[in-house]
């Protein structure tokens, strides 16, 4: 399956709406934010809620459980909730097939165009959760347990149900050279153990923004062009309210990562709600 191909459900933080989710024979990739709930167990929800209904564990079983379910994408807003989930994510893992899913660790872990000061170490986030990548229960696997997804801060804007802006960003939104630098750096620490394991890595990048920051934003996709399984070693994930995207821009994203023949083609995630 292509990256572009994927129908992803955004924010499946309760039973119910992961239910809809899963139920839904077109989805293959879902996403819910991980928080400490307020007994200290890792739970599903949005900050600054600290209730919720899901404990990760009930999340991962019952994601595991659905065959079309190829990428089960955990977004982690604080360094807390990264902590308290770990334990369950490792356990997880002894049991998990890479070959069927993809589990997907995100965090923004460096400041980006309008965006406030990350909630992460971003070299020690990025050590630590390369290193869930391979339980010490299954030293013989040779396929990667996660995909690191990492991200940039970014100004706020009115959201929608799905926690997508509505509207396009300011006109001071690109991403800059600098900021590439930073998420570069802070990776940089674990890259030899990112490229031995061949740990993908997926950048999460806001879709209006792609056109214009281009000129900084194709250094990520230099650092590899090979895939592991189905999934590209090094990939874009583009986020934003697609109805909220105009048709143009939208176009021309798409003739520029996927045209035949570019190098770019299947090297790009759309999770567009």
């Amino acid at each position: 399956m292509k990256p572009k191909e994927h129908v992803w459900a955004h924010a499946t933080n309760t039973e119910e709406k992961l239910t809809v989710a899963l139920n839904d024979a077109q989805v293959t990739a879902v996403e819910a934010d991980v928080i400490v709930g307020s007994d200290g167990e890792p739970v599903m929800g949005h900050p600054p809620s600290t209730v919720g209904t899901m404990t990760v564990r009930r999340f991962l079983a019952l994601v595991t459980a659905q065959f079309q379910i190829r990428i089960v994408k955990l977004d982690f807003k604080s360094n807390a909730a990264f902590l308290a989930a770990s334990p369950t994510i490792q356990t997880h893992l002894a049991a998990f097939n890479p070959h069927k899913q993809q589990l997907w660790i995100n965090a923004d872990i460096v400041a980006g165009p309008g965006g406030c000061t990350p909630a992460f170490d971003a070299p020690v986030f990025v050590a630590m959760a390369a290193a869930l990548a391979f339980p010490k229960s299954k030293p013989e696997s040779t396929h990667s347990q996660i995909v690191l997804s990492l991200g940039w801060t970014t100004g706020s804007s009115q959201l929608n149900d799905h926690g997508f802006p509505i509207t396009l960003p300011a006109s001071n939104s690109d991403y800059s050279v600098q900021m590439v630098s930073q998420m570069l750096d802070a990776i940089g620490i674990a890259m030899p153990s990112i490229t031995a394991h061949r740990i993908p890595i997926t950048f999460a990048v806001r879709a209006p923004s792609v056109l214009s920051s281009w000129p900084a934003l194709q250094t990520l996709l230099q650092l590899s062009s090979e895939c592991a399984s189905e999934f590209p070693l090094v990939s874009l994930t583009l986020w934003w309210n697609k109805a909220a995207l105009p048709s143009a821009i939208y176009a021309r994203i798409i003739k520029m990562l996927e045209e035949e023949g570019s190098g770019l083609e299947n090297r790009t995630f759309y999770d567009l709600q």
